[in-house]
């Protein structure tokens, strides 16, 4: 591992192309520094494909795909789960996504439900339907630390759910040549409230080699955004280590 060590709060190891080669893919991210994985849920569980103890494994149902189980069954999934998750997610509201938006507001309260009961953060993955997410998390699930997967929203938005105390997560998005509001965004964010994540194998930077991402990309990742806010890498590195912390304080970076 590289002297730096940065967390990738979204990647998902779980699925191909990454399972495939999951050893290589492992050993690229922690030559690169990456110290940290947290894999999102999309069905439930995350089947544990042998990963090493410095990756993490989330619960949830992406809203995408929510149509697959009636609301009042998520808890009874969630409790024939064979492991602790250190978050609940990915979930949230997506007007693009096939789901009647209806469904996935009622699977969203579900997953808040668990959250509450088991005192667990929120991976949120939010496409439009903003202020219903935001009316609906100030109702059930204040207190609770809120992670904006892949944050896209403009910076009107962003203040809503920073005023609540939530943390937003900037991925290879945020390097794209077209991209406008988001750049606004993490240049404006308080530094307290960064958080960094790949998305992987999706949303790979525009600079990465091949099509598929890797965790491997997310210093590079963590460099762009330190030139958008005009300081050194290391002390950003350093500041989303800290808020990493600050949600889930019994991480280590780098235990193998």
């Amino acid at each position: 591992m590289s002297g730096q060590v940065w967390f990738d709060t979204h990647c998902h190891l779980d699925v191909e192309p990454l399972v495939d080669d999951l050893s290589g893919v492992l050993e690229r991210a922690w030559a690169a520094g990456v110290g940290r994985i947290l894999v999102p849920a999309i069905h439930g569980p995350v089947a544990d494909r042998g990963f090493p103890p410095w990756v993490a494994r989330a619960w949830g149902i992406h809203p995408g795909i929510c149509t697959e189980i009636a609301p009042e069954a998520v808890a009874a999934r969630f409790a024939r789960r064979d492991y602790e998750p250190c978050a609940i997610g990915e979930t949230g509201l997506d007007p693009l996504a096939e789901p009647p938006l209806d469904h996935q507001e009622q699977v969203f309260r579900a997953h808040l439900a668990l959250a509450r009961a088991h005192g667990l953060p929120l991976i949120l993955h939010v496409r439009g339907a903003w202020d219903r997410t935001l009316a609906i998390l100030r109702e059930e699930a204040r207190g609770l630390p809120w992670i904006m997967h892949s944050f896209c929203g403009s910076w009107e938005v962003a203040q809503g759910f920073l005023r609540e105390g939530a943390f937003l997560s900037f991925s290879g998005s945020l390097c794209r040549p077209t991209a406008r509001k988001t750049p606004r965004v993490a240049r404006a964010v308080p530094a307290e409230r960064m958080l960094l994540e790949t998305d992987a194998p999706d949303l790979a930077p525009p600079w990465w080699p091949t099509r598929d991402n890797e965790p491997a990309a997310l210093p590079s990742i963590g460099r762009f955004l330190a030139e958008l806010r005009g300081m050194p890498v290391e002390p950003l590195a350093d500041l989303v280590a800290t808020t990493v912390k600050a949600i889930w304080p019994e991480w280590e970076a780098g235990r193998r």
